[in-house]
């Protein structure tokens, strides 16, 4: 079964990029669903029809992808009339499979990666995960996902949500600390550009070493000395950073040493 008549609703970093990437891989979408006005105008290079609500969406459509946030998703599930030739889906990781009910032919296609204005991604290098309870979703799910990944993996909801954790920790939270060196690096004039081929190098081998085998630095050592150290050191300059370090640090420690 083809399914030709594709809406995306939502037009922000995630959905604009949908629509882009279909339109490139030769995949039509028939309504975008676009609420700014300044947006508008982009969003018809890549469908036919450029509606506001979703309430405009034609009841000729096959499939509703939801590309809003995951605070939306239930809500604007709900506005969506269902029908036995209709799937919706959305394309969280996070968000539950039954945030879109009453829809219950529904599934979630979730890009692991993530958007941001300016930043074009490599589509055809972003795994995709795929989950859904129905045959015809599933199937929709797989013909959507071939124009955009080569990279595509069948999960069910208990894996995504697991792999939405460690996504947390391996992307949100390495970018926070990330910012906590750029704000030390500000304050007392380094070049935080200085550090990023270490943090490169250690995305390099995390492709070939397990992670936990290449932890280094003064907590791994169990230096306390050091540690020591340089928790004074945040103590006078940056004290909200001090119990960050401190739990980072102490984690580490007992990784690789135990309670001792």
């Amino acid at each position: 079964m083809l399914f030709k008549e594709i809406a995306i609703i939502g037009f922000g970093n995630v959905g604009s990029s949908l629509a882009k990437q279909f339109h490139l891989s030769g995949c039509p979408v028939e309504v975008i669903v676009c609420r700014n006005p300044e947006k508008k105008a982009t969003a018809q290079n890549y469908s036919k029809i450029v509606v506001s609500s979703v309430t405009q969406i034609p009841l000729t459509i096959q499939v509703c992808i939801l590309a809003v946030s995951d605070n939306a998703i239930q809500s604007v599930a709900q506005l969506i009339p269902p029908r036995p030739d209709l799937t919706v889906l959305h394309l969280s990781g996070a968000s539950p499979l039954e945030a879109l009910l009453p829809h219950t032919n529904a599934g979630v296609m979730w890009p692991l990666q993530t958007f941001t204005s300016g930043f074009a991604p490599d589509w055809k290098n972003i795994p995709l995960f795929l989950t859904a309870d129905q045959t015809q979703a599933l199937a929709a799910l797989q013909y959507l996902a071939s124009f955009l990944s080569s990279k595509i993996h069948v999960i069910d909801e208990q894996q995504r949500q697991f792999l939405h954790i460690a996504a947390v920790f391996a992307n949100n939270f390495t970018n926070y600390m990330l910012t906590n060196a750029w704000e030390i690096c500000q304050k007392h004039q380094l070049p935080f550009e200085v550090l990023l081929p270490m943090v490169n190098e250690l995305l390099v081998k995390a492709q070939t070493i397990a992670p936990i085998n290449n932890q280094t630095g003064p907590a791994r050592r169990n230096d306390t000395q050091t540690l020591a150290r340089q928790i004074t050191i945040l103590q006078k300059y940056h004290p909200e950073k001090v119990s960050l370090y401190q739990l980072i640090s102490e984690k580490i420690v007992k990784t690789y040493f135990g309670n001792d």
